[in-house]
């Protein structure tokens, strides 16, 4: 009869809209996770992009940049029979100004402006050095110490593992917490938990099954967003161990919900104030590095966290219990 209840709960929340909705996002995010990943990166930073870009240069051609050198006229007609993606005009009176003719409405316009903005910049730095001229650095200092900020991460690296994956993790968790919300207050709206409580199962059985259903939902989510990411090339380090984080936010997230939902009684009321909280605690879930939804993706980056998410489950499944009584509420 345990299973049946389980089973029930499970289908009544997966028949939500939104609960629905939001499973479904996440699984769109996770199958085309490479194709957002690059969108989302060429948007703020297009000269990510492979696209080979070819200029033409007119003018000083003995600047530096890279460009095929020629006429005013005949780089008009390579620019409008799309032979080059972009015109750089050079001009040197005193000073040295450039001017850059892009083609409108087209994907190449910010490549190409990104492409010249790294030729001007290395320029600079090759007059500086050349005329002795400072040159600015930046330094990181943390609690008076200086830390080394390693180069080389790509942004995608950084996309992945610092925001994708810990996203998916935090709408995994606010699924399963809406999953306990609506389960509980739905009961106590219809009057039908006076009925469950007379069935043959005991109390804790009844509340057991109000915590499992939304666990293994959450379970089976964090599986397949890890195995969709895995198909779709991103190397995820240690799984077992990305799953136990993402499962211990979901318990934790469960456990509030579920607090929230038996003290309100109420599906509104209760929405409302788990989104209440669950919008302020969002900037530290994303930003400290004690988070599990950091964690998870630290760990999916190769880091080593073994000790800390195993803690957070164990303090979960023991939090989770704690909350036992209905009736009396």
């Amino acid at each position: 009869m345990l299973v049946a209840l389980i089973s029930k709960e499970i289908k009544n929340s997966l028949r939500e809209r939104t609960i629905a909705s939001v499973i479904l996002l996440v699984f769109f995010i996770a199958a085309f996770s490479s194709v957002i990943t690059y969108g989302l990166i060429y948007l703020y930073n297009p000269g990510y992009s492979n696209y080979p870009i070819k200029m033409a240069i007119v003018g000083d051609c003995g600047v530096g940049i890279d460009g095929i050198c020629t006429t005013s006229e005949r780089a008009f007609e390579m620019f409008y029979t799309n032979k080059v993606d972009a015109i750089v005009i050079i001009k040197t009176i005193e000073k040295t100004y450039v001017d850059l003719i892009l083609p409108e409405d087209d994907y190449r316009a910010p490549i190409a402006l990104s492409k010249i903005k790294r030729d001007l910049i290395k320029i600079e730095e090759e007059l500086r050095k050349k005329n002795n001229a400072t040159i600015f650095e930046y330094k990181v200092i943390y609690q008076n110490q200086e830390l080394k900020v390693p180069e080389g991460v790509s942004i995608a690296f950084r996309f992945v593992y610092l925001i994708l994956i810990p996203l998916l993790c935090i709408t995994t968790a606010i699924v399963a917490a809406g999953m306990v919300i609506d389960s509980l207050t739905e009961e106590f709206e219809r009057g039908t938990i006076e009925i469950l409580l007379a069935s043959p199962l005991s109390e804790r059985m009844i509340l057991f099954s109000k915590i499992v259903s939304p666990m293994l939902v959450s379970s089976v989510l964090t599986t397949l967003w890890i195995a969709l990411l895995i198909l779709n090339g991103i190397e995820i380090h240690n799984p077992p161990l990305v799953f136990i984080a993402g499962v211990s936010l979901a318990s934790i997230f469960i456990l509030t919900a579920y607090i929230i939902a038996l003290k309100l009684k109420d599906r509104e009321r209760s929405q409302f104030l788990f989104s209440i909280i669950a919008t302020g605690v969002l900037p530290v879930l994303i930003t400290k590095s004690w988070s599990p939804a950091v964690i998870c993706g630290r760990i999916a980056a190769g880091s080593d966290f073994r000790l800390i998410p195993t803690i957070l489950t164990i303090l979960s499944i023991l939090l989770v219990p704690t909350v036992r009584f209905v009736k009396d509420q």
